[in-house]
């Protein structure tokens, strides 16, 4: 006789557990909704001035040009001078790239 009464103890006891857990998932689901609500309003609010700024540096981007006779007389420059380019006073010595050497390093 003990045994159905502890069996009805534990379901009473499991019900009651799952009215609480599910009073605490209701709850907690109503707190991540007003945190996205507020996320969102937050977002609204924000948007006008981050499309002011967009649109100001887009238009700071478009006024910018690049000076191609400058980049091509620095480059001329820059040659004349052995700094970088193919075929310059500090490239490689094409005659030491050959492969037909004694030793595996071309010395």
């Amino acid at each position: 006789m003990a045994i159905p009464a502890i069996a009805a103890g534990a379901a009473v006891l499991s019900a009651g557990y799952g009215v609480v857990a599910g009073e605490q998932a209701s709850a907690d689901r109503k707190k991540s909704l007003r945190k996205q609500a507020r996320a969102q309003d937050d977002a609204q609010a924000k948007a006008p001035a981050d499309t002011a700024s967009a649109e100001r540096q887009n238009a700071i981007a478009g006024r910018k040009r690049s000076d191609i006779g400058q980049l091509l007389t620095d480059s001329q420059l820059l040659a004349a001078q052995g700094i970088g380019g193919i075929g310059t006073r500090n490239s490689v010595d094409p005659q030491r790239l050959k492969l037909s050497r004694a030793s595996l390093l071309g010395g």
